[in-house]
């Protein structure tokens, strides 16, 4: 019996084109979810959702230079106009925009790491 445990649910994946992310994307899509992935070359995004809507998930793709501020703000757009919203985020997405205690990055620094400046009013 295959698993359902995302049945319903919209995850947004950043760096969702190989490696671990794809390989998340593919998991929890195989559980039910609607997954939106991202990378920073659409040829990567392209062939990832190809590979993904393949195997029978249902995926959306957008490039997204996760260290562009209004490259995560479109992502966030592309997901609330395509499924009405979403439940999780996995930002898997390395970007080293700072290195050493997290209280003395500054506050650029942190928008970089982070899609809260996207979901904030």
């Amino acid at each position: 019996m295959a698993l359902r445990r995302f049945s319903g649910k919209i995850a947004i994946i950043s760096g969702g084109t190989k490696g671990i992310g794809l390989s998340t994307a593919r998991r929890i899509g195989q559980e039910g979810c609607k997954v939106v992935i991202s990378g920073r070359r659409k040829e990567n995004v392209d062939q990832s959702v190809s590979i993904l809507r393949q195997e029978g998930i249902d995926v959306s793709g957008v490039p997204c230079n996760q260290g562009i501020k209004e490259d995560r703000l479109q992502l966030i757009k592309h997901t609330v106009a395509k499924y009405g919203g979403f439940d999780c985020l996995f930002i898997n997405a390395g970007v080293n925009a700072h290195v050493g205690n997290l209280l003395t990055a500054t506050e650029s620094q942190f928008d970089k790491i982070t899609f809260l400046r996207c979901l904030l009013p």
